[in-house]
């Protein structure tokens, strides 16, 4: 379910009024698009469904299988969904359920008004949600899955990787609308990517989020990210990540600081988080590393 204006309705296509997700991004730190994963089972519907009128999101199946009828115009369509099928959803566009058939989980993303904003656009574009089905999108599947481990990890990440995934997601639906120009343009400047490079080193303890970094370069969050991969070859949450574990190895190598003393000091939610993260880049513990840069130093 999602309380969306004051209303409680259900963004999933499912008759289960009272039904409790089986993930919900509310619970937790996440500063991403709000995002529930439901259980679709086998109902004769017959209902009208999605979010209120002028409220917008996306459904994707994320495991099993469900047969759905839907009608139009008094004509009724059948699709079976699979992993990667994607609905475009909106209020003004309310979708007749006329009945589901099988198991499966899916995954509701709702978009507020203000993440449209984000990208430079009023609101949805006209006619989003329509008639817009994705058939199994392995781009939507991979970002969405991503979006729920997150959640379902507790968004230990932090602010900064919840909205690049958002941002990929509503960007990359948004420019697969028959009508999008949905296109960023230009280059960042030798100057802007010094000014971030100097404000991400001068604050790899806070939370950054891309509105942060969007606004050092002095661009819409809609363009940073597309510019900012072109110039750094990878995308704002890795290089920041990148820039921590690179200061998180001078410090244990030099510093002598505990190492929960050095995640926290890095902007890392727990000493855990900063152990798995450099083991993943250096193929190596933050304890051992440490020992072994503090040997050799006392041997020279």
């Amino acid at each position: 379910m999602m309380s969306v204006c004051g209303r409680t309705r259900p963004l999933a296509l499912s008759s289960a009024r009272n039904a409790e997700p089986l993930l919900n991004s509310a619970v937790t730190s996440w500063a991403g698009l709000p995002l529930e994963t439901h259980l679709f089972q086998t109902v004769e519907a017959n209902l009208v469904t999605g979010p209120v009128k002028n409220e917008h999101g996306i459904l994707v199946i994320m495991s099993g299988k469900v047969d759905i009828v839907t009608r139009n115009n008094n004509r009724e369509a059948r699709l079976s969904a699979l992993p990667g099928t994607t609905y475009l959803l909106s209020g003004n566009y309310p979708l007749d359920l006329v009945r589901m058939a099988g198991n499966a989980e899916a995954t509701a993303v709702h978009i507020p008004n203000e993440w449209f904003g984000r990208l430079l656009l009023d609101n949805a574009p006209d006619g989003f949600g329509k008639n817009e089905i994705l058939i199994r999108d392995q781009s939507v599947f991979s970002l969405v899955r991503a979006m729920h481990d997150e959640i379902a990890s507790g968004s230990a990440t932090g602010r900064l990787y919840s909205e690049s995934l958002s941002t990929a997601l509503l960007s990359y639906i948004l420019e697969r609308l028959p009508s999008s120009c949905f296109h960023a343009r230009g280059r960042l400047s030798g100057a802007q990517c010094r000014r971030l490079q100097r404000y991400i080193r001068d604050h790899l303890h806070d939370d950054l989020s891309l509105t942060d970094l969007a606004s050092v370069a002095r661009l819409s969050t809609r363009h940073f990210s597309t510019l900012f991969r072109e110039a750094f070859g990878i995308t704002p949450h890795q290089y920041v990540l990148s820039c921590r574990l690179e200061e998180g190895a001078r410090l244990l190598a030099s510093d002598g600081l505990d190492i929960v003393d050095i995640a926290l000091r890095l902007g890392f939610s727990s000493q855990s988080h900063f152990a798995a993260a450099f083991h993943r880049a250096y193929g190596i513990t933050p304890k051992r590393y440490a020992m072994n840069k503090r040997k050799n130093y006392s041997i020279l």
